[in-house]
């Protein structure tokens, strides 16, 4: 058994999932203080009721930051 959670590819949640970027890499970085933030997982964008693609989750603990981005094909 995989130790990471389906990609979207793959259907069912992805929360704490594998990277697997659609297109490239798609890092983020905090608006506060330009560290990169760690990445939550993806969700599929079926799996939120929002279509095609991929929303990839980011998280900035330290500064109280989150950021959204999407991708698809």
């Amino acid at each position: 058994m995989s130790r990471f959670l389906p990609t979207p590819d793959e259907g069912g949640p992805t929360l704490g999932g594998h990277r697997d970027w659609i297109q490239d890499a798609g890092h983020v970085d905090c608006p506060a203080c330009r560290q990169p933030m760690d990445h939550l997982g993806p969700v599929g964008g079926a799996d939120v009721d929002f279509g095609e693609g991929a929303y990839y989750l980011h998280l900035h603990a330290p500064c109280g930051f989150a950021a959204v981005n999407h991708q698809q094909s």
